[in-house]
Parts: structure tokens; sequence; C-alpha cells
């Protein structure tokens, strides 16, 4: 069985998710580590998307330019 890509939406969220997790007065230390390396990880994931869209949009303009 193959695992369901999560939408940009999801990716959002989760991100949204733990930024606000940050803003907590007592945040673990060793908790804040891992969740971190997991924000980055959606940044990334984020980041990647964007640029795949721009190059999407760039093909489209590029159809009805011609």
């Amino acid at each position: 069985m193959t695992k369901k890509q999560p939408t940009t939406a999801d990716l959002q969220a989760e991100l949204g998710e733990l930024l606000i997790w940050f803003e907590q007065p007592d945040v673990d230390l060793d908790e804040a580590t891992k969740k971190y390396e997991q924000a980055l990880g959606l940044i990334k994931q984020l980041k990647t998307r964007l640029a795949n869209s721009r190059n999407k949009i760039d093909v489209i303009r590029q159809k009805f330019d011609e």
C-alpha cells in the first residue's frame, strides 16, 4: 500500500501547528530540537512545491505566448 502524499495545505497546517507549539512559554529543549528539524523538513517540501508550481506556470504561460 502506498502512502498518500500530503497536500500543500496539509503541510502548511502542520507547519502552523509547530509554530504555535514554539510560542508556548515552557518548551522542552529536546522536543524543540526534534520539532525544529521537522519544521525545516516541511519548509523544504513547501519550497520544492512552490518551485514546481512556478515551473508549471512558466510552461503554461509559454504555450499561450506562442
